[in-house]
This record gives C-alpha cells, structure tokens and sequence, in this order.
C-alpha cells in the first residue's frame, strides 16, 4: 500500500473517532441541559402549587410531574442517565419554605458538570432557594 493511501485510511480513522467523541460531547451537553432545567421547572412547580394552594401536598410527585427518585414525602432525588445527582427537600425555616438543594454523595463525571453550572451551583452553595417569600436559604 502506498503512503498517500496510508495517509487517507489514517484521516479516515481520525475523523471517524473525533466525530464520535463529538457526538457523545453533544450527548452529554443535552443530558445536563435536560437536569438543569428539569431542576428549575421542580422549583417553579413546587412554587405555583404552593401559590395556588398555600400549602404543600404530602409528595414532591404530587405537585410536579418532575421524576423523583426514592421519594420520600416531600424528599428525594433527581438523576442524570439513569443515576442520581441532587437530592432535593422541602424545609422551613423563619416561616418560609425553602427547597433544599445538595449534590448526591459522590457524583459521577456527568452530574458534576451539573453542579458545576452557575445558577445551579449558586443554589447548591447557598443550601437550597426559597419557595415561598423570596430570599436564599
């Protein structure tokens, strides 16, 4: 085989693997897309539904149709490909409600790029956004 034929196989190959590694970047870049806003609609859920009925239900699923892992009356946890990321709480504190925000024990690559986003990041460190009232944790 000759080298310009070397030379077209080995561009071939290269181009082939970057587009893959490109497509799994687009992939990932959705699916933190996906848990972010999947995180803020949980919030502006929870809010509409205590605005509406000034109380909380019993269940964060019955406030928001937001998939909840191992739910826990008004706990539990958002996931990321299939695995978990941010556990989430209704707390009051001083007569407001606030939703408590933390990162899971040890997240894996995907969500910690999750938690690395600014606006998620500034809730996480803050301990969670209010509810009702307006204000941080």
């Amino acid at each position: 085989m000759n080298s310009d034929k070397i030379f077209a196989i080995e561009c071939a190959n290269a181009e082939a693997v970057y587009g893959k590694i490109l497509k799994e970047q687009a992939r990932a870049n959705a699916e933190i897309a996906k848990l972010s806003t999947i995180f803020f609609t949980l919030i502006s859920d929870l809010g509409a539904y205590y605005t509406s009925h000034q109380k909380f239900a019993d269940k964060l699923s019955n406030m928001t149709n937001v998939k909840i892992l191992n739910e826990n009356g008004l706990s539990g946890t958002l996931e990321i490909q299939n695995k978990p990321c941010i556990n989430v709480s209704i707390i009051k504190k001083e007569n407001m409600q606030f939703l408590k925000a933390e990162a899971v024990t040890n997240p894996d690559k995907i969500c910690k790029s999750v938690l690395e986003r600014k606006n998620i990041k500034k809730i996480l460190s803050d301990g969670g956004i209010a509810i009702s009232g307006i204000g941080f944790l």
